[in-house]
């Protein structure tokens, strides 16, 4: 009786065993959305994704979304470079994220620098949070530091930094036109921030010649998007992504369609720089 007592007490125990290595198994592949890259091809290009909800993604992923093997990564929260498999979730490592997000603009940005040089693999640094404000991101707070931060990392693993990619504005254009009478004024104050946000995160991170590319809001925020339009009048090396005939599902983020294809129209604009503006 007493072997048999401690029997059943042995199997029980494998039992929880068992079933706790399998819940923590099961825990973290949910969180984590690429796999280690022992082998991460040295010195890769890759490009900083900093903004707002719609640069974090909120596009809704579908079965057959993925980078091609061995071809794309993304800077994990260890500050190692990891391969984006299987799925293309490019925020995941955010230091600064606030929920799960899925498909960004990046993810067919990235397949289209992919398409134009299919030998060469690519790399990112993907830093955004949803609903933030460009003072939150202005030099000396916690997000911009941390973009600096997460991109110097990405230089220690040889990482040469080749774009900005910026999706940013809805959140202070809503509170800029509270300001009856007065959104011009406001409008500009904003823009003045941003010239100097661009000049200083380009400073701190040694790539004053790297190009920046900052994109339209979605087709609600038509004061926003003529302004945004003058600013690589306003700053070298700096070009803007229009977002004309794209779809939103509310009143701030694109449709899956309307994001992959966002995330094309900022690869042409890079594709077009000259090379030696890259």
């Amino acid at each position: 009786m007493k072997g048999s007592i401690t029997m059943k007490a042995l199997i029980a125990a494998l039992a929880t065993a068992m079933l706790a290595s399998a819940t923590a198994f099961a825990q973290a592949d949910s969180k984590d959305s690429s796999k280690p890259a022992e082998d991460a091809p040295a010195n890769m290009d890759f490009f900083l994704l900093i903004g707002q909800s719609n640069m974090a993604g909120r596009g809704k992923y579908q079965p057959g979304d993925a980078f091609p093997k061995n071809m794309a990564y993304v800077l994990d929260d260890k500050g190692k470079f990891k391969e984006l498999q299987p799925y293309p979730f490019l925020n995941h490592y955010s230091s600064i994220r606030k929920s799960a997000a899925q498909i960004s603009p990046g993810y067919s940005f990235g397949l289209e620098i992919l398409k134009s040089n299919p030998e060469k693999p690519i790399a990112f640094v993907s830093n955004a949070r949803g609903g933030t404000s460009l003072k939150e991101w202005v030099k000396g707070t916690h997000y911009y530091d941390e973009a600096v931060r997460r991109t110097k990392e990405a230089y220690a693993q040889g990482g040469k930094l080749k774009g900005i990619l910026w999706h940013q504005g809805e959140t202070d254009y809503r509170e800029i036109m509270k300001h009856r009478g007065e959104e011009e004024k406001y409008l500009e104050e904003y823009f003045a921030s941003l010239r100097q946000f661009i000049g200083d995160l380009r400073k701190d991170l040694d790539a004053e010649k790297t190009p920046f590319i900052a994109g339209q809001l979605n087709q609600g925020f038509p004061q926003f998007n003529e302004r945004i339009l003058k600013l690589p009048k306003e700053i070298d090396n700096v070009y803007v992504v229009k977002t004309d005939g794209l779809k939103t599902v509310d009143d701030s983020h694109f449709d899956r369609d309307s994001v992959l294809e966002l995330g094309k129209r900022y690869a042409e604009a890079y594709l077009s720089i000259p090379k030696a503006q890259k």
